[in-house]
């Protein structure tokens, strides 16, 4: 019998049975992996039993007469879950794997089944758990058996066996077919209700009676029902009955449906009672739409093929915008020290081991003046180890390279979706496949295009080069990014202002006449006391202070704030230069859309604003507007201007990143009388100190504009991350007392309340959770109101908020280790077209789609443009700062085994409480999410968040098995929760099974179980 890895018993048991997994129906128990003494010839069906043999008497009278010192070895039968074939070893299933008839029944299956390697490679001294499915070190096996995971392991694991036990056919009774599959129903032509008649077949001497027939009510198989003509039926020997089942479903059931049937007998002449039972699945929506999203190609993870760093080869030629820059200091390498890299290549220590050294050896002393810089470095190395690391996971072997013009083309898997990340300046090294002492060739990126990079490499290696030659590629590292980090965090200090501010510096409010005669530029921040007492302060901000926070919760205008700031600045002060910075280039552009609408202020814009963009940037990337001041040359590629020309600008925006550039040509520092960064939360401290610690002067302010319940940094490295590099910046700084809530009201710091973007319904939940109910509702009604009441896709007319419950299934396609779920795809494509089909003169520029994976973004584009082509698609990260009337979130996630790697390692914002905060306050008027939400109610959040909106009447979909009513333990492991209630339905299911009583003639009342003549 089959073993697949489900997360759920009984969900595993469920899809077991389906016609997608392949069951044996005989009473024979075949499993895929055994363990042979060859010298005994005994099989065993765990490694434990084996072991437990090998020690036995038997064995070692037989070791000791063969002579030798052969002893038992455990042998792996391997198994290919979808042709039923076993293998005796890994190279025959290989070879299954490439014939006709795997590939024939892989295409048809639609499915991402392959067969997969029962083997694991086991590292020396280490023993493998097959309860667990871990390996560890011998010394701990005792400790780990004895644990509460592998007790709890061991336990699902005999509670599963029993429940396949009842799925085999018994005492000459059969129920035809493996499981009851309604297969895939279509929702937009189908009548419901849909029939499937099963057939009991009593094979035996005796005949039977069929006492009950029932399902085990679960809450995502609901929508069946037993047809049951009575209450008692006597099957008599070599006689055969039919069973009928029915699926009944609303417009809102769409997605996965399992539950399972059970049938309960009685033998009178053996005096005998017992239960068989049968998975039921069915999978309901659109045909069409699953045709068009099927997995052309199911996904194989890559083995890592980075070889030795490259240290000698032949240059190439850069892109000829890259290499016009003058530059006027230069820019050292800071390479990874070695001790750092010989303690993360440390196999015998674990992630833990690798923190507590590095710390300790590395990172001495406390975290001040004097070891900023070295704690920031150490950080910094780490991190880049990691993302090096990652990018090797992309290196390819024997690949072709085809011409064009001079430039030769390479085809790189999961570029279309930035996996891996490849800009223009990027390089590649290039040697022939096979030959390892052939030269190593160094090839520069000149253009992106889709799935394909076009490089330019060395004379010698063009006149070499051949269709027919393959090649060995390793992507390069851009170190650029890093290296202007060190710069930065290394750079002498301008004391403590900037980095450890003092009460003692702290700022003093703006006096009160100062504020009421302030006239702003923009007409609502008049009546917004907290936008105009920001103003105000920043602009009567002493030379030399120390740092200002804006701290702007979603919608309240922060960036606004810092725009109409930058403004006031700029007419009352004419000598003010200004450095505006964002970490992200679309946070950039939005300062410079903003200040071009006010163009009277700065006279001549074109030679007032300049927008400092990368040459790696496509232009097509590039709003009209913002192009207007920025400036390209004659390849259509960003360029910086001279220095001289740069330095008449009164305002430079551009991102962190890019903010070293004047740095780095020749700027003096404090050239800038003030810095700006917007959206300050979202960038690592050594980031943001790229603009402010190479520009800053003793007379230089330096103001922060963000959200630490918002986005904060992306950190690859749990080690990084642990050492401190995941907190901002702006979050540092808002921990101490100089900018403590209750003292730096007005002072140091000013946090903004009005929100002018969400309905008062969708702004309650993230304002309970995150902002302590300060945010009023300041939004116009005739946008946040203009879906309830007029659009019939509600679930409560007056209520905007819509969870739509969908248990679908993850999916990955070659050559994208990304996920998708094409049940969501589908239900997010009938909301899009309901809401354009409506009469709220919505255009699909006014919806937004956040999801957390690419490749559910390019499943959703693809089945969206035809329809709605400005919808915006995008995932959490790309909607920070933006706003929509109407915004559809999709999860994906459906297995919680993924859920729980999301949350140990903060991916996505399925497990992240700012990102989560971020998806539910883009929207104006309608916030629809589409989820399993037997997945999310795994964590906290997301359960409260689950509970308020079906309180509040806007839950839909699959029936939920909790109390919504009771309030949720945010300390408490709701997956081990999950898990034990799986293992109690179990228990209880095994009961049934094995307790049945003759006399109980009402049970066929039960649930889910009626007569066809009632």
């Amino acid at each position: 019998m089959c073993r697949a890895a489900f997360a759920s018993g009984l969900a595993r048991s469920q899809h077991e049975g389906s016609s997608v997994h392949k069951q044996e129906t005989t009473q024979e128990i075949v499993r895929e992996t055994d363990y042979r003494c060859d010298l005994c010839s005994v099989i065993s069906m765990s490694a434990k039993d084996l072991k437990s043999h090998m020690r036995g008497r038997k064995h070692k009278k037989k070791l000791a007469a063969s002579g030798t010192q052969t002893r038992a070895a455990e042998e792996t039968d391997y198994k290919c879950g979808l042709c039923s074939v076993i293998s005796t070893s890994a190279k025959d299933l290989k070879n299954h794997m490439r014939g006709r008839k795997h590939k024939k029944k892989l295409a048809a299956s639609g499915t991402q089944t392959r067969a997969a390697e029962v083997r694991k490679n086991i590292p020396p001294n280490h023993v493998q758990c097959e309860v667990c499915n871990m390996s560890l070190a011998e010394a701990n096996w005792n400790s780990h058996i004895r644990g509460q995971r592998h007790i709890s392991n061991q336990s699902r694991e005999s509670l599963v066996s029993a429940i396949r036990a009842t799925e085999v056919d018994q005492h000459g009774l059969c129920i035809d077919g493996a499981a009851v599959d309604f297969g895939s129903i279509d929702s937009t032509k189908t009548t419901f209700p849909v029939s499937k008649q099963i057939q009991v077949s009593n094979r035996g001497p005796c005949d039977v009676i069929l006492k009950l027939v029932k399902l085990s009510t679960t809450s995502r198989g609901k929508i069946f029902q037993v047809v049951h003509p009575g209450r008692r039926r006597q099957i008599n020997s070599n006689n055969t009955i039919s069973i009928k089942i029915n699926i009944s479903a609303s417009k809102n059931d769409r997605g996965m449906f399992q539950n399972r049937l059970e049938f309960h007998f009685e033998i009178p002449a053996l005096n005998c009672s017992f239960a068989m039972t049968r998975p039921v699945v069915a999978r309901i929506g659109s045909n069409a739409d699953y045709e068009a999203l099927k997995v052309t190609k199911p996904y194989v993870v890559r083995k890592r093929t980075r070889g030795n760093k490259v240290t000698r080869y032949i240059r190439g030629i850069r892109p000829q915008a890259l290499a016009k820059i003058e530059w006027a200091m230069e820019l050292e390498t800071y390479d990874i020290p070695s001790d750092i890299q010989d303690i993360l290549s440390r196999d015998d220590l674990r992630t833990f081991g690798k923190h507590n050294m590095i710390r300790s050896t590395l990172m001495f002393g406390e975290f001040g003046s004097d070891t900023y810089g070295r704690h920031l470095q150490v950080m910094l190395w780490v991190e880049e180890e990691r993302a090096s690391q990652e990018l090797s996971g992309y290196d390819m072997e024997e690949v072709r390279l085809s011409p064009r013009g001079k430039l030769l083309e390479l085809e790189v898997p999961g570029l279309a979706e930035k996996r891996p990340s490849v800009i223009i300046g990027d390089r590649f090294f290039v040697k022939k496949s096979g030959s390892p002492d052939s030269p190593s060739y160094e090839g520069f990126v000149h253009h992106v295009e889709n799935r394909f990079v076009l490089l330019q490499f060395h004379k010698k290696f063009s006149d070499k080069w051949s269709i027919g030659q393959t090649y060995d590629v390793q992507f390069d590292l851009n170190r650029l990014v890093f290296r202007r980090m060190h710069q930065a965090v290394t750079r002498p200090s301008e004391g403590s202002r900037i980095s450890f501010p003092s009460l003692s510096q702290e700022l003093q409010p703006a006096p009160v006449a100062f504020i009421n005669e302030l006239r702003p530029f923009d007409s609502k921040i008049r009546d917004n006391e907290p936008q105009l007492c920001a103003v105000a302060s920043i602009v009567r901000m002493k030379s030399g202070s120390v740092p200002f926070i804006i701290f702007g919760p979603p919608g309240t205008g922060k960036t606004v704030t810092m725009v109409e700031a930058i403004r006031q600045i700029i007419a009352r002060k004419p000598n003010a230069r200004i450095l505006a910075c964002a970490p992200s280039n679309s946070a950039a552009d939005i300062i410079v859309e903003r200040l071009a609408e006010y163009r009277s202020i700065f006279g001549d814009m074109k030679k007032s604003v300049f927008r400092l963009i990368a040459p790696s940037r496509s232009s097509k990337m590039v709003s009209q507007t913002v192009l207007k001041f920025a400036r390209t040359n004659t390849y259509n590629i960003f360029e910086s201007p001279p220095r001289d020309e740069l330095e008449a600008f009164r305002v430079i925006v551009s991102t962190c990143c890019s903010g070293g550039v004047p740095y780095g040509v020749g700027f003096k520092p404090g050239h800038f009388t003030h810095i700006f960064i917007d959206e300050a939360a979202q960038a690592t401290e050594p980031e943001v100190m790229i603009p402010i610690r190479t520009m800053l002067g003793p007379k230089t302010n330096v103001i922060l504009s963000g959200d630490v319940k918002q986005l904060g940094p992306i950190i690859r490295s749990p080690i990084a991350r642990e050492l401190g590099l995941g907190l901002s910046y702006l979050e540092r700084l808002m921990s101490t007392p100089v900018y403590d809530e209750n003292r730096a009201k007005g002072r140091s710091m000013v946090k903004l309340t009005k929100n002018y973007r969400s309905h008062q319904a969708i702004l309650n939940f993230p304002n309970a959770q995150f902002y302590k109910n300060e945010l009023e509702a300041c939004a116009r009604r005739e946008i946040t109101h203009c879906i309830t009441g007029r659009w019939n896709g509600l679930v409560k007319s007056d209520y905007p908020i819509v969870f739509h419950g969908v248990c679908g299934q993850d999916m990955r396609e070659d050559p994208s280790p990304s996920y998708f779920n094409p049940d969501e795809v589908i239900v997010v494509k009938d909301y899009v077209r309901s809401l354009l089909g409506g009469n709220m003169e919505l255009e699909s520029k006014d919806i937004g789609v956040i999801t957390p994976y690419r490749a559910q973004v390019l499943k959703l584009r693809q089945l969206l443009r035809p329809f709605a082509p400005e919808a915006t698609i995008g995932s959490v990260e790309e909607f920070q700062g933006q706003e929509r009337k109407v915004i559809i979130i999709s999860t994906v996630r459906s297995s919680p085994d993924k859920i729980t790697f999301d949350r140990r390692h903060t991916l996505g914002f399925v497990a992240s409480p700012r990102r989560f905060n971020v998806a539910v306050t883009r929207a104006q008027a309608l916030l629809v999410i589409v989820g399993d939400p037997f997945v999310l109610s795994l964590d906290p959040l997301w359960r409260e968040f689950i509970n308020h909106v079906d309180l509040k009447g806007g839950y839909t979909g699959v029936d939920l098995d909790w109390d919504t009513s009771e309030p949720v333990d945010h300390s408490a492991r709701l997956d081990e929760a999950r898990r034990t209630e799986g293992l109690a339905e179990l228990e209880e299911l095994i009961r049934r099974m094995s307790e049945l009583d003759l006399g109980d003639d009402d049970v066929i009342e039960d649930a889910g179980a009626f007569r066809e003549d009632d």
